[in-house]
């Protein structure tokens, strides 16, 4: 490996065999003095006098720099560019600047099964234990399938933060499904634990009325069109998440109305906190108090059974 200057047009860009990304150029890598070059790394293309970026696509490819007639790299020699060493070092070199996304992680893992040649189960004790994935095939084949998404949905999924959980779970639908969803992620920006809450509940929906993601997201879209326009973003995410908590379990509203009703007129001390079902899809309530002596839990234990004697109690019981 040894630092050579080389003209820009010799760049094969249309190899991409070592690139482990397919978003946008990243213009916040762009960084260091003018004398003090990003560190990319070529080795000889597939034609005749070519090159091929092993590392350094996003900041090359970024317009700044791909109109520079001349980049200073890093040069593979011939034998020093075997397929399996170039993606070693893609993945070093990355690294560098920080933990790969999932989608990066997906794309190293085509990568080194597409160039590499690695077998799927070759890659579980050595590749999936360093990217701190679960071990096994059916992981690379979920990446493979993530790697697999179209070039539009990809961007995406890189650059909003997606819970990597429900990217993996979405990896097990067909494209359509996750086409759908994930720009409704990005738009709705709810944490990663409402992320998988929504995911759910859609997948949930999508079986009970025997339908695909596309419309219980178009459903949606109809629910956020009848807001006022001046509704906030996270209002209108969480006017969205009760819409379709509301479809998931139907019972829910009234269910609520009639179980606020009922503990008003319990009237229970404030150490003690009534809890009920989640989502009123069970069949058990939840009692929790709290005390600092004796006499607290003394307190405590007469207003649960005073609590045990009265007839609002069977009002609760039909809820559920």
């Amino acid at each position: 490996m040894q630092w050579i200057t080389v003209s820009s047009r010799d760049l094969d860009w249309s190899d991409r065999r070592f690139c482990l990304s397919l978003n946008l150029p990243r213009p916040e890598v762009l960084f260091g003095e003018e004398d003090v070059p990003f560190p990319a790394i070529l080795r000889p293309g597939l034609r005749p006098g070519s090159w091929t970026m092993v590392f350094g696509h996003s900041h090359w490819s970024h317009p700044e720099n791909h109109s520079r007639e001349w980049i200073s790299a890093l040069c593979l020699m011939p034998e020093e560019a075997d397929e399996r060493k170039c993606l070693y070092l893609a993945y070093g070199f990355r690294r560098r600047f920080g933990p790969l996304a999932l989608m990066e992680k997906a794309f190293l893992v085509r990568r080194l099964c597409e160039t590499g040649g690695y077998r799927p189960e070759e890659l579980a004790g050595t590749w999936l234990k360093a990217l701190e994935l679960p071990p096994g095939p059916t992981t690379v084949e979920k990446m493979m399938r993530l790697a697999s998404w179209p070039e539009p949905l990809v961007p995406i999924a890189e650059q909003a933060e997606i819970n990597p959980a429900v990217l993996l779970q979405l990896a097990e639908l067909p494209c359509s499904d996750a086409e759908a969803i994930v720009p409704f992620l990005q738009r709705h920006r709810w944490s990663h634990s409402r992320q998988k809450e929504v995911v759910r509940i859609c997948l949930d929906l999508a079986k009970i009325q025997g339908t695909c993601l596309a419309d219980i997201v178009a459903d949606c879209r109809q629910v956020e069109s009848a807001l006022p326009g001046e509704t906030a973003g996270p209002e209108r995410a969480e006017a969205v998440r009760i819409h379709l908590l509301r479809l998931r379990y139907p019972r829910r509203r009234e269910a609520e109305e009639q179980y606020e009703a009922c503990r008003r007129k319990l009237r229970l001390p404030p150490e003690i906190r009534l809890a009920e079902p989640p989502d009123f899809d069970g069949e058990k309530y939840r009692i929790q108090f709290s005390f600092r002596s004796r006499r607290e839990l003394d307190r405590a234990v007469e207003s649960l059974a005073r609590l045990a004697r009265q007839e609002e109690l069977d009002n609760l019981f039909r809820l559920v």
